[in-house]
């Protein structure tokens, strides 16, 4: 009986050891293919707000074992990008739609497509609510702040300060921040929502709409903000780290929100974010230069395995991915957008660059 319980424990042990080798031997062949697979280094522009997206350890893996493909990212505004030189760049991937357009007024025949999306918003603090809540300005709905743009506007126009609207947490004029519409999506998208405003415009502004008069007031709106940032990354940042003193109010994207609660960044707990009205969708189009741009523009609208980490880790909406609109309703995220203005035609948006350029 112990002998053949001996051979009995043998036999099991012999199998259990043949399988480990067979895992071992199939993973280090797997690791082995992965390493001989060449990798196609892809080069370009992109506005920094995508960064995590692209740094995430997850998605730099599916990229390189099941694409071939090692992405390097380089920095710079979504007009800015489209603006200047391509030369040694494989791809442009600006936050906005209307950057797509402005270059297709070079490249006609440009290849593009929507990757992600994110609404605009309006970021300011929590301490600043029942004030806000108080003036008019905001008001809560469904778990969400929804916030009067246009009258947040005028008040700016009309050199209004905290004291006017009844609040003492704040000295001096109430002011918003934004990036420089010239080089930024997120200004530039912006200039569209307060050009709307000014022209008291439900549908998109034209030429028609763009009287001298709302010009100058267009103008004299953004030269309120001084000096301005030309990244998004970097406003938000700044904004963070500064405070409402500094920071009452700043212009940004949804995504950056959902992407800082997941990376637990300081004052996150703090933040408020304002939905206005209507707003309007960040569009950012993949833009292909070549045969290398063509392969991770494949990959990231192909691969479903992006879907959820773009949502769930950096609050990137993907197209034709079903979202899971409640998983940050307790930091206010909106269940859905009140309203979205249509952006202008892409001759008006170059009449607003021109108009608010900082040299």
């Amino acid at each position: 009986m112990k002998v053949r319980n001996y051979i009995g424990l043998f036999l099991i042990l012999a199998v259990i050891v043949g399988m480990l080798g067979f895992f071992w031997y199939r993973g280090r062949k797997t690791e082995q293919v992965s390493s001989n697979r060449e990798v196609v280094n892809v080069r370009g522009y992109l506005g920094w707000e995508k960064k995590g997206f692209f740094e995430d350890s997850q998605v730099k893996d599916i990229l390189a074992t099941k694409h071939g493909l090692k992405v390097e990212i380089l920095k710079k505004g979504s007009i800015e990008m489209v603006s200047e030189s391509t030369d040694g760049i494989d791809y442009l991937f600006p936050s906005n739609k209307v950057a797509l357009e402005l270059y297709k007024t070079k490249k006609p025949d440009a290849k593009s497509q929507s990757i992600f999306f994110s609404p605009i918003v309006i970021y300011s603090w929590k301490s600043l609510i029942p004030d806000l809540v108080k003036a008019g300005l905001v008001a809560e709905q469904n778990g969400s702040y929804i916030l009067d743009l246009d009258k947040l506007i005028k008040l700016v126009e009309g050199n209004k300060s905290w004291k006017d609207i009844g609040s003492t947490q704040l000295q001096g004029n109430i002011n918003i921040s934004s990036t420089d519409p010239s080089k930024s999506s997120s200004g530039n998208l912006f200039s569209a929502l307060v050009l709307a405003s000014i022209a008291e415009k439900s549908t998109a502004v034209t030429n028609e709409d763009f009287t001298p008069q709302i010009q100058t007031r267009l103008q004299k709106f953004f030269s309120k903000m001084g000096l301005l940032d030309s990244s998004s990354g970097d406003i938000f940042s700044k904004f963070l780290t500064l405070g409402k003193t500094t920071f009452p109010f700043a212009v940004g994207y949804e995504s950056q929100i959902i992407e800082s609660i997941n990376q637990k960044t300081p004052n996150i707990d703090q933040v408020a974010i304002l939905y206005p009205k209507s707003t309007v969708w960040a569009e950012h189009e993949f833009i292909s230069l070549n045969s290398n741009g063509d392969k991770l523009s494949e990959s990231l609208s192909s691969d479903t395995e992006f879907n959820d980490i773009a949502w769930q880790k950096y609050g990137l909406r993907k197209i034709n991915a079903p979202v899971d609109k409640e998983r940050y309703l307790a930091y206010g995220i909106a269940q859905d957008l009140l309203g979205v203005n249509p952006l202008p035609r892409v001759d008006v948006m170059q009449k607003v660059i021109n108009l608010v350029q900082i040299n």
